[in-house]
């Protein structure tokens, strides 16, 4: 199936066509383009090794003025050095920085040695929320609805969605992995997902604001920035791509997800009486409770208090002391 919006015979694209190291799309794009900070650990020249039971570390970002995005999250790009940075393959999203590569696109695809650089980049998702709520619940003036809109349905962009991404409302759209599966519909067939894709595809839906009218002009020009001029950068370790879990635990939930109820649930599953322990890590790595649950055997519920944490985005991990596995926790 070819991709979407490129059978209109003329777009026009606002903001510019050209991917520079500081990219930002939409002429009244008025936000700081947000830029990774450089640490003792992660220098931006020096790469640290993940891969096997190793993961990333939790990004941090400079001190930011003016008006900052609603929304910063990080792309996980595959370096190739035969091209620029906005060509690097787009493999994956986090919305802290955390990551493994077992857990990216064509993961299984890496090599040791290869090479990951993740940039921080600035979008509005309660716009792109508005966007696609639009396009699949709504309907123009007379009355058709919103996915019979500029050829959408014939290409099959709200089947996608609904079915293949679980996408129903802009409710479902909840963070930047899902925003660039929306988005890489748009761009040209057979195209490599990059930075540079991405903004022509964010460009193109720009460009048709006037088509959509009722169905979503209102939420159009689409803002977005980024700086992969300030990276971090990894090295897959001599261990590849496999993930060393801690082997006898089977299941390991959090839920409710994101969570404004003071609490989190924690469900575990293991195979066999495993003493573990549970931290929660805020943006900066520094660990803010550790509590430890003693022997696990089988099925276990345990509520974790998230009442003294202020909103945003935190690290849960869960370690036997040897191994560890986190998951990413948002307090509203």
């Amino acid at each position: 199936m070819k991709k979407l919006l490129y059978s209109l015979a003329t777009i026009a694209l606002l903001g510019s066509t050209t991917a520079t190291a500081q990219t930002t799309l939409g002429d009244t794009c008025t936000y700081t383009v947000p830029r990774i900070q450089t640490t003792t650990v992660h220098t931006g020249t020096a790469a640290d090794t993940i891969g096997g039971g190793v993961w990333s570390q939790i990004a941090e970002l400079q001190a930011q003025n003016g008006t900052v995005f609603p929304t910063t999250e990080f792309l996980i790009l595959k370096k190739d050095a035969s091209t620029t940075a906005d060509q690097y393959p787009i493999l994956g999203a986090s919305i802290n920085g955390v990551f493994h590569p077992a857990n990216l696109n064509n993961g299984s695809a890496l090599q040791p040695g290869d090479e990951l650089v993740l940039v921080a980049l600035g979008f509005n998702l309660p716009q792109i929320k508005n966007l696609v709520n639009r396009l699949l619940t709504g309907s123009n003036a007379g009355g058709t609805p919103c996915c019979n809109i500029v050829n959408l349905a014939s290409e099959g962009f709200c089947n996608i969605v609904r079915n293949d991404m679980n996408i129903h409302s802009g409710d479902d759209v909840r963070d930047l992995a899902q925003v660039l599966s929306i988005f890489d519909l748009f761009s040209e067939p057979g195209e490599t997902l990059n930075i540079a894709s991405l903004h022509a595809s964010m460009g193109t839906v720009n460009g048709v604001g006037s088509i959509l009218g009722t169905c979503g002009a209102e939420f159009i020009p689409l803002c977005y920035g980024v700086d992969y001029s300030q990276t971090y950068k990894y090295v897959i370790s001599a261990n590849g791509v496999a993930v060393n879990k801690i082997s006898d635990v089977a299941s390991f939930v959090i839920f409710p997800n994101p969570t404004n109820l003071g609490t989190v649930n924690v469900t575990l599953e293991t195979t066999k009486a495993t003493d573990l322990q549970v931290n929660i890590y805020n943006a900066l790595g520094q660990r803010l409770q550790s509590e430890n649950l003693g022997s696990v055997e089988g099925q276990r519920n345990v509520s974790v208090s998230t009442a003294n944490l202020p909103a945003g985005i935190y690290a849960i991990e869960l370690t036997d002391g040897t191994n560890r596995q986190s998951q990413t926790l948002i307090v509203q």
